[in-house]
């Protein structure tokens, strides 16, 4: 018998490993426990354990195995925090119980004394709740943090909460023009993921929602995309903001007041740049560099408009904006007879200065967040709340322009996204990517009035051409 030569060794080897693939995926595919989901691109993705085959007609599978999540190390100077990002950061506003089960590593918990730090400089309003001042109510939130996390704040002393926090993060699968498939792996966070950046040269196919503790991912973790930054209603206000287009097309200067709470605020966002008012005014500025836009917030976090309107004339039109963007998420708690007489007021004032205005509609709230009496056991309840219909109507009424952002948030698996991955409390604030959505809604108004050729480049999912 002739003895095998090395190269015909190599050839077997080569034979051996491809037919082991073909096995490996062939078994992958017939798992019992495996889940398949439709991609965009004829694509087919199947997941067992932690590995995700993408497989598509007349060529071979794909296996990715997404990687585990590590854990984030967080601290939180309770002196110069104050309790919005302490709270944010331990998972869900007065719920600490929450955090302990869900969100803290076990035995990571301490406190260490800082040397002295300047204290809190809190705005002190007569819009805290309970009429605590604002200084007050973050000192018993703090208070009662602590309590509950079995620690004790020292008197005169600055002081820290350090720990471990299990954390989330959110994949992008993609396809390149070449027919690769990656995932672009997201950041780590205690807080709501957001979706890597993707390459220009990548088709976002799908997130996936990769658990601290999952051992296995399902299907409830993969999110397709399909038509990114779609939604059901498209009624901008053609015509409503004449003034404003005018002075951008003429070169003019422009003023913008941001009128609303915490969300307008910008108060969710670890980077102030990238709230919602910065980022449509910043893009407003690099389309028309020859208008000089003021931009002026006068969110005030924890308001309505009923907190807010005895002083409409005294913040809002004391500044002679040419433009009002209004937003109050929190106006859920009004009735529809608040709500039609605060507008009505507003608008009918602002109409009267000469002022064009955007509405915004909310983007919605945890259904858990309401008082059982509201009924909202569901996201699509919350989306038929009234007072997203009558800031709808509002804006036909008094031929405003809408920023429709309640209907991108009824609508966000097109992105690949849902309600509950862009709210950073768990509850009602939200992302970085939540407030490019209202920039986004701002930007379609605004591109409305003028031209076919108005970039809408912020959402980083927007599929490609080729």
């Amino acid at each position: 018998m002739q003895a095998p030569t090395p190269s015909s060794l190599l050839i077997a080897l080569a034979g051996l490993l491809l037919v082991g693939c073909c096995i490996g995926s062939a078994s992958f595919l017939h798992n019992a426990n495996a889940e398949r989901t439709k991609l965009e691109r004829g694509l087919s993705l199947t997941i067992s354990g932690r590995n995700l085959l993408v497989s598509r007609a007349e060529q071979p599978p794909r296996i990715i195995t997404v990687p585990p999540v590590p854990a984030v190390h967080l601290e939180i100077n309770l002196a110069s925090s104050g309790w919005p990002a302490a709270m944010r950061k331990m998972t869900t506003v007065c719920n600490p119980s929450l955090f302990l089960r869900k969100t803290l590593v076990p035995g990571s918990l301490r406190t260490t004394v800082m040397t002295a730090v300047a204290p809190l400089n809190a705005r002190e309003d007569r819009y805290g709740p309970d009429n605590l001042t604002g200084s007050e109510f973050q000192s018993a939130l703090n208070e009662q943090y602590l309590k509950v996390l079995g620690l004790h704040k020292e008197t005169g002393k600055s002081q820290a909460i350090q720990y471990t926090a299990k954390a989330r993060r959110l994949d992008t699968l993609t396809l390149n023009k070449e027919g690769e498939i990656k995932l672009e792996l997201g950041i780590p966070t205690d807080l709501a993921p957001i979706a890597p950046k993707i390459p220009e040269q990548e088709f976002a196919l799908a997130n996936i929602l990769a658990e601290p503790d999952d051992m296995r991912l399902t299907e409830a973790d993969v999110f397709p995309i399909t038509v990114a930054g779609s939604s059901k209603h498209e009624h901008q206000g053609r015509g409503c903001l004449h003034e404003v287009c005018q002075k951008l097309r003429t070169g003019k200067p422009l003023r913008i007041v941001f009128y609303g709470d915490s969300i307008t605020c910008g108060g969710s966002v670890e980077n102030p740049e990238l709230s919602f008012c910065n980022l449509f005014t910043r893009e407003l500025k690099k389309r028309y560099p020859s208008s000089e836009i003021t931009a002026i917030n006068i969110g005030l976090g924890g308001t309505s408009t009923n907190t807010r309107l005895p002083r409409f004339r005294e913040e809002v039109l004391s500044e002679r904006p040419d433009l009002l963007v209004v937003e109050f998420v929190n106006n859920f708690a009004l009735s529809k007879e608040e709500i039609k007489r605060d507008f009505d007021t507003m608008l009918t004032q602002a109409k009267a200065h000469g002022i064009d205005v955007i509405l915004c509609t909310p983007h919605l709230f945890a259904p858990n967040y309401f008082p059982k009496s509201y009924g909202m056991k569901t996201w699509e309840m919350v989306a038929k709340h009234p007072y997203v219909e009558q800031i709808r109507s509002l804006a036909k009424q008094y031929h405003t322009g809408l920023a429709d952002v309640a209907a991108r948030w009824e609508n966000l698996q097109s992105d690949g996204l849902a309600p509950e991955l862009l709210l950073t409390d768990k509850l009602l604030h939200i992302n970085e990517r939540g407030h490019e959505i209202y920039a986004e809604e701002l930007l379609k108004c605004v591109k409305t009035e003028l031209d076919a050729s108005f970039p809408l480049l912020l959402s980083r999912l927007v599929p490609l051409s080729w």
